[in-house]
C-alpha cells in the first residue's frame, strides 16, 4: 500500500485479516475503524520513513506475527 489507506467504518463491525505468511507493505498512512487480526505469521512492513498506523478497533496477533520499519502508532495498539 503506497499513500493514504482507510479501511470500515467508524463504531461498525468491521474487521481486516491479514492471513498465515501473508505481508501487509504499508508506505504512507494507514487508518483502521475496525479491528486488525494478524493470523500466526503474518508480517506488515513499513517502509520508508514518515509511516503511520491508527487502529481504533482491537488488535488481535496470531503466533510468529512481525512488524517492522518505521513508524508512528497513533493508539498504540501494535505494541
Amino acid at each position: 500500500m503506497n499513500g493514504t489507506f482507510a479501511f470500515g467504518q467508524y463504531q461498525k463491525n468491521n474487521t481486516l485479516s491479514i492471513n498465515s505468511n501473508a505481508v501487509l507493505r504499508i508506505s504512507g498512512s494507514a487508518v483502521f475503524y475496525g479491528d486488525l487480526n494478524l493470523n500466526s505469521g503474518a508480517t506488515i512492513e513499513f517502509v520508508g520513513s514518515g509511516n503511520s498506523i491508527t487502529i481504533y478497533g482491537q488488535v488481535r496477533k496470531g503466533n510468529n506475527v512481525t512488524i517492522t520499519g518505521n513508524f508512528t502508532d497513533t493508539e498504540g495498539k501494535l505494541k
